[in-house]
């Protein structure tokens, strides 16, 4: 008889290792454990593919099968919908699966018999050839020791009595788990299942927003809501203004790129009146057939129905090259700069690549801003 083998998941003296070493063709496996992922399973799918039968023992709460944090690098692959639905035909011919009401079954264990007596009951591995791994407590690559970041564990490798003994461990929680086995072949269809563009669409913006604290950010004292400009915005606006306002805070700029005609000009002014109420000194760059839409918000024209709101300066986008000259007003060869702490840009797609195709001596717009 073999005497246990230690492991403690540092390479080469891994679970995954000692597992996919295993000729499992015609076997059958037990594999209780409190994390099974999608990648877990890439990682075997040979074995259990092989496998005569699976009883797959889970705990209550089974939110990692789309991949642990450690996994995340895997997901950039997108072969989720693949393994999901490979995972769905392996375990809906071959597998039973239940779960214990309880969040963390204890360690990982696998069990693996040459050939199951089908006569007996229990789980009876009497005169098979067997092994039993008792590891940690996730079947995911980080748990099996697949990554550099691998759980380490002291777990121990049984052979033949000695993992037969192992088997009245699972037998006991086995029979005091419920059968999921509809639900977790529901949730794998999920994964893979065909989807329209518009659930598609609809999925992108959720995982997108779904942490949104859209409002939870903002300085409600600075009266930006008693203001001309917020109170002439519809709702859409305003929700726009304040997402802009967030993201400049956590990220220290946004894009704002509503459709045309659906107001993004008042929407920036709301944002550039938060920011002139908390005394930033803001500049407004914009193409110079656009210049006027700016400065007429600012001064005491008829056309302009927020009269004394704003204070900013306003320049063009050929502004940034120019070492001398006026423009607005101001003198471009003492121009600081760098005296800015919000800058706004209109049609800033302008600004989305160098145009600059060699070196030259001459600083280009897009450099300029970069500066």
């Amino acid at each position: 008889m073999m005497s246990p083998k230690a492991l403690n998941n540092a390479s080469p003296n891994t679970a995954l290792s000692v597992l996919v070493s295993l000729d499992t063709k015609g076997a059958d496996i037990d594999i209780s454990t409190a994390k099974f992922s999608l990648y877990g399973y890439e990682a075997l799918k040979k074995q259990l593919e092989a496998a005569r039968a699976i009883r797959l023992l889970l705990c209550a709460q089974q939110t990692e099968l789309q991949g642990t944090e450690a996994e995340r690098p895997k997901t950039l692959e997108l072969l989720q919908s693949i393994l999901a639905r490979d995972l769905y035909k392996c375990l809906d011919k071959k597998a039973e699966i239940r779960a214990l009401p309880v969040d963390n079954p204890g360690a990982a264990l696998t069990i693996i018999q040459g050939a199951r007596n089908v006569s007996s009951t229990g789980g009876d591995l009497e005169g098979t050839n067997a092994t039993a791994l008792q590891i940690g407590p996730d079947y995911t690559l980080d748990g099996l020791g697949a990554l550099a970041s691998a759980i380490n564990y002291q777990g121990i490798q049984f052979f033949d009595e000695m993992a037969v003994s192992m088997d009245a461990m699972f037998e006991n929680n086995w029979n005091a788990a419920k059968d999921i086995k509809k639900e977790y072949l529901s949730r794998l269809h999920e994964i893979y299942k065909d989807r329209t563009p518009r659930e598609i669409y609809e999925y992108a913006l959720y995982r997108i927003f779904e942490h949104d604290n859209t409002g939870k950010s903002i300085n409600k004292d600075t009266g930006i809501a008693n203001t001309q400009i917020y109170k002439s915005l519809y709702n859409f606006q305003r929700d726009a203004m304040i997402g802009a306002i967030e993201k400049i805070e956590k990220y220290n700029g946004c894009i704002l790129a509503d459709s045309v005609g659906l107001g993004k000009t008042f929407t920036a002014l709301a944002i550039i009146k938060y920011y002139l109420i908390r005394n930033y000194n803001v500049l407004v760059l914009a193409p110079k057939k656009l210049r006027e839409n700016w400065v007429q918000y600012r001064e005491d024209y008829v056309t302009n129905p927020f009269a004394r709101e704003f204070n900013y300066k306003v320049l063009n986008h050929t502004d940034l090259t120019r070492k001398s000259g006026f423009s607005d007003g101001i003198d471009l060869s003492k121009f600081n700069w760098n005296n800015f702490d919000l800058i706004v840009i209109d049609e800033s797609h302008n600004f989305r690549t160098d145009s600059s195709e060699k070196e030259t001596q001459t600083t280009t717009r897009y450099q300029k801003l970069l500066q």
